[in-house]
């Protein structure tokens, strides 16, 4: 899709250990090789926080020069300075319908089987000021 559209991929994966020292690590060395970089996608919130950390050490400003996403919506993510743009995970829904796919096995009335789509929702802050 990116191709259709003209936008080359300059995509780069990382994947840090122990954050949020790890991703700070990271995000340092992703400083060093793509100082242009305009926007991160982390796998955590806790991730984020190294990331945010690092670019700010680096002098970079949130989200005017760089835009941060987390995921999992940690409570405490509403309160980090700046609050963190992250991706939500639907809990009540999958644990109620982890919930019925048990008990309808345990009375053998479910199917072998089950394919159940939940959907994230993206919870937009001040990381990302609205860019995301």
């Amino acid at each position: 899709a990116l191709a259709e559209a003209g936008i080359t991929d300059e995509m780069v994966v990382v994947q840090p250990e122990d954050p949020p020292q790890g991703a700070y690590l990271a995000a340092q060395t992703l400083l060093r090789e793509r100082p242009d970089v305009q926007g991160v996608f982390c796998h955590s919130d806790l991730t984020a926080v190294g990331v945010i950390k690092a670019l700010r050490d680096h002098g970079k400003r949130i989200p005017e020069d760089v835009a941060v996403v987390g995921f999992d919506n940690e409570p405490w993510t509403e309160f980090h300075q700046p609050s963190i743009t992250t991706v939500s995970h639907p809990i009540e829904q999958l644990c109620s319908l982890s919930m019925s796919v048990l008990r309808s096995r345990l009375e053998g009335n479910a199917e072998p089987w089950c394919r159940i789509v939940l959907h994230p929702g993206l919870v937009i802050r001040q990381s990302t000021d609205g860019l995301a």
